[in-house]
């Protein structure tokens, strides 16, 4: 039964795929994506489609850091069977830094740079065609 949990929470988080939307600053330009293993790592295939252009490619992110933390409880009333323990707590971040290397079918490269949350599958930051400097809103959800 574990083993069953497992696997159907594995396939649920596989199948969350961020979809992604750019749009140009000048342009209004409209672009839609999707990330893979955005729920299972910190890098994976990234594909932008615009009308006439797509562009592949790969991402990655840092993790903000997360913290580890110890110490002792200490009960002092010992008469109604109190005493004392340890603890440890550890707490790992669900945010941090990324930036995607894409390339189009046209012989382009973009450049995207975002801020992202793996909790909620979000991001927000912007995307650059290197030989335009067009620059993009990017935003994933």
């Amino acid at each position: 039964m574990k083993k069953l949990v497992l696997i159907l929470l594995s396939l649920a988080l596989a199948a969350c795929s961020p979809q992604l939307t750019l749009m140009s600053r000048t342009t209004g330009n409209m672009g839609t994506g999707v990330v893979e293993n955005a729920a299972l790592g910190n890098s994976g295939t990234l594909t932008v489609s615009f009308s006439d252009e797509i562009y592949t490619g790969t991402w990655t992110t840092v993790q903000n850091p997360g913290s580890y933390s110890f110490g002792m409880i200490n009960v002092s009333d010992y008469s109604n069977g109190g005493g004392f323990g340890n603890f440890n707590a550890y707490s790992m971040s669900d945010s941090g830094f990324g930036t995607a290397l894409l390339s189009s079918n046209k012989g382009r490269s973009m450049r995207c740079e975002f801020e992202y949350n793996s909790m909620s599958m979000t991001a927000v930051g912007i995307c650059k065609i290197n030989q335009t400097n067009e620059i993009f809103d990017l935003q994933a959800a």
